[in-house]
């Protein structure tokens, strides 16, 4: 089963920027969407 989730923009400049302490969970989103766990939508 594959997952809709809507990805804030924060979370992704979270990911591209490193930002700790939001860095581990932003990753672990993306990581699931490479996975083809969940489909990331994002805005």
């Amino acid at each position: 089963m594959v997952y809709k989730l809507f990805v804030d923009s924060d979370v992704i400049i979270d990911f591209f920027t490193d930002r700790k302490p939001h860095v581990n969970p932003a990753s672990e989103l993306f990581d699931l969407n490479e996975q083809s766990k969940t489909l990331c939508i994002c805005g």
